[in-house]
């Protein structure tokens, strides 16, 4: 895909002055009300502090780390990785028959024994099932099929590159976010030492230190943004017109629980909702009641829980926990009705 004509205008704060031109458009009061998850975090916090008075509600879900996004090298984003890796292997284990790869042993067992079989594949094909691995540790939905791989993989052998590369495991969606996050981000580099000093930098991140990437995809971008907001971390904290509610999963490969109290600590009056579960954001396998009670209450009534406020999850790894039954009551009282395939019916009123 080419940038050329555009590539200047992907950044993010070019989109937040679009989002006010839409709020100017529609009329009404004039008052975001924004439910941002992932990047969405990113775009979320730097409207407030841009226009806090326009915040009437925000909810950022899965957060990532905005003084790093505009200011680093987004380093953070790593923290947890390696231990939502060990929550997949300790689900498993603690699973009570329901998950084959517990056969082999205990977690330390188990990645003895996955690392060893790792080391006896090509450096390209150990990457791939690594990546295999990391991109799936955003939804613990699919962490079934990947303890499958895992077990196949430590029980037979090198697998076909086929399987090692199948793209239905394969979460990531590459792309359509690299011309933002790197028209946003400040790191370029024309030498090798210049990349050696970011790799330093993630070193610590341990087994899926590699897949951190990041930064590594805008070393040689060729645009700026039209803008960046320059005042990240050096402004005090946002005064929006109410609250902004920040949730987080415990544990979240991408998007550590410490990257939303950081976020907080640049918004007035916010609160950090933690989300006692595994993956990237709220909305995949583990859900709990408690979390979206707790944003229903604040959309509908700006009600904000607690400081220090936890919610356990309702689903637990690899259980027969249905997320539909548990959430029913909360559709029910929104005014929605659940089918019997899932899918949600609203009725009208």
């Amino acid at each position: 895909m080419s940038y050329a004509r555009t590539g200047t205008f992907y950044g993010t704060v070019a989109v937040v002055r679009d989002m006010v031109r839409i709020l100017d458009a529609i009329g009404g009061d004039g008052l975001l009300r924004f439910h941002g998850a992932s990047y969405g975090t990113v775009l979320g916090w730097t409207f407030a502090q841009m226009f806090p008075e326009r915040v009437e509600r925000m909810l950022l879900n899965g957060n990532v780390n905005n003084v790093e996004w505009w200011n680093g090298y987004e380093v953070a984003r790593g923290k947890d990785t390696d231990k939502v890796f060990q929550n997949l292997l300790q689900g498993c284990v603690d699973s009570q028959g329901k998950c084959k790869l517990a056969e082999l042993g205990d977690v330390d067992t188990i990645r003895s024994k996955l690392e060893a079989k790792l080391g006896s594949l090509t450096d390209g094909q150990a990457a791939s099932f690594k990546a295999m691995i990391y991109n799936n540790l955003y939804h613990p939905s699919t962490w079934s099929e990947v303890v499958t791989k895992l077990y196949a993989l430590i029980e037979n052998g090198v697998l076909s590159k086929r399987e090692l590369v199948k793209r239905e495991l394969v979460k990531r969606e590459l792309d359509r976010g690299d011309p933002v996050q790197c028209s946003d981000f400040r790191f370029r580099a024309n030498t090798a030492s210049e990349l050696a000093t970011l790799a330093q930098t993630q070193n610590p991140l341990d087994w899926f230190h590699f897949q951190q990437g990041s930064a590594w995809n805008c070393y040689a971008w060729q645009f700026d943004a039209v803008e960046r907001f320059e005042n990240a971390g050096r402004l005090p904290p946002a005064k929006t017109k109410n609250p902004v509610l920040l949730v987080n999963p415990t544990w979240d490969p991408v998007t550590p629980l410490a990257n939303a109290h950081n976020n907080s600590l640049w918004l007035e009056r916010s609160v950090v909702l933690e989300h006692r579960g595994n993956g990237h954001g709220t909305d995949d396998l583990q859900k709990s009641r408690c979390t979206y009670q707790a944003m229903r209450d604040y959309f509908v009534d700006l009600k904000m829980p607690d400081r220090g406020a936890v919610c356990d999850v309702d689903v637990q790894l690899f259980s027969d926990d249905n997320s539909m039954t548990v959430l029913k009551p909360l559709y029910e009282e929104a005014g929605f009705e659940v089918q019997d395939d899932g899918t949600l019916k609203y009725l009208s009123k």
